[in-house]
């Protein structure tokens, strides 16, 4: 049988364990962390043939943006408990979920007051969102990464960059949340996320 709370010491500090290991004890549920994953950072896959439900967290060097991550899979959790493939995965029922376990964490002070500012505008001062950190959040988050890598947020316009997939760009204009990009060997333009980890080329 798995230990949950054994998984989660390895990646998070007592008190927040100890919050998700709370929850996750009141349902039969397999917690999975995997290694860092672009395209996305968690699932919550409903019980099948009498199996666990099952929530997968991306790992992050940010425990609180895994914090964030795992309130909005188990808020899914929650919300198919009380109402199965009935209601809309981000709809009202799925967001009254996520605002009941983070209002949860908030109250026992498992954010620094600076993100706790941030998650009060994006997600209880406003009746939409989907879950998702916003720039300013975002933002704030970025201060407490394990090891600040730079972003592109950080650097001027016009500087040469390359990505952790090895891609070589120069940065351009800003469009909202990305950045138009030359990539350096093909000359086509990409958009880039502000906060992309990068490394400044020579």
């Amino acid at each position: 049988m798995q230990n949950i709370k054994l998984t989660l010491e390895n990646y998070f500090d007592k008190d927040i364990s100890d919050f998700i290991n709370g929850h996750l004890n009141e349902n039969n549920v397999y917690l999975k962390i995997t290694k860092e994953r672009i395209s996305k950072r968690g699932d919550y896959r409903p019980p099948q043939f009498g199996e666990a439900h099952k929530i997968t967290l991306n790992f992050d060097k940010n425990k609180y943006r895994m914090l964030i991550t795992w309130i909005h899979e188990y808020a899914h959790l929650l919300n198919w408990i009380e109402n199965k493939n009935t209601v809309n995965p981000h709809g009202v029922e799925w967001k009254e979920k996520f605002r009941f376990v983070l209002l949860d964490a908030m109250s026992k002070n498992l954010f620094p007051s600076s993100i706790d500012k941030e998650l009060f505008m994006q997600f209880l001062n406003k009746e939409n969102f989907t879950g998702q950190a916003n720039t300013s959040l975002e933002t704030e988050l970025h201060k407490y990464d394990q090891n600040y890598n730079l972003i592109l947020n950080d650097i001027p316009k016009g500087t040469k960059f390359t990505l952790k997939n090895g891609m070589m760009f120069v940065k351009g204009e800003k469009l909202r949340k990305r950045y138009q990009c030359k990539e350096l060997i093909s000359g086509k333009n990409y958009t880039v996320h502000g906060f992309a980890e990068i490394q400044i080329l020579d």
